[in-house]
């Protein structure tokens, strides 16, 4: 019954409890996780904190939260295209707490090798959701394994191949 603790420990986080670490050697809570991942993005020079409210992810018209851009550790304050390859709880508490609440992290939808666009403006403003789990590009390959005779087709599929 290993797996009653660790079933606690979730229902705990979802019910607001972000500050309480995983147990063992190295184990973190989802508030320092989270804080990891923005320490990560301003060493980037794409997230600073504003001073005031909460952190947030702008939805149509909103204005207030986090502001993206700047030039912390001497990052360029041009436009630029940055890829975070993360896990995806990792991911999940990430936005969720770029949305200001952690909590709602099992709520974000991500696929195994989703791609999440996230807007952080130069020269600053609220970090902008574009687009969230997107696997299209998963289908798109499995598209073309099948028109060339892959899985599905009568040539061998890559396991056979190998074997």
């Amino acid at each position: 019954m290993a797996q009653a603790p660790h079933k606690e420990l979730l229902r705990a986080w979802k019910h607001g409890a972000s500050d309480r670490a995983s147990p063992g050697e190295g184990g973190e809570s989802p508030d320092a996780v989270v804080q990891r991942g923005l320490e990560g993005l301003r060493a980037l020079g794409l997230y600073q904190r504003e001073k005031r409210g909460p952190p947030s992810v702008r939805s149509e018209g909103s204005s207030e939260g986090d502001v993206a851009g700047g030039a912390a550790n001497g990052a360029a304050t041009h436009g630029r295209h940055v890829c975070v390859v993360a896990h995806s709880r990792f991911n999940k508490l990430l936005i969720g707490g770029l949305s200001g609440d952690v909590s709602q992290a099992a709520k974000v939808a991500q696929g195994n090798a989703c791609v999440n666009v996230i807007d952080f403006p130069v020269g600053g403003g609220t970090c902008n959701v574009v687009r969230l789990n997107v696997c299209d590009h998963l289908l798109s390959h499995s598209q073309t394994r099948v028109a060339s005779g892959g899985e599905g087709g009568s040539a061998k599929s890559d396991s056979e191949k190998w074997f």
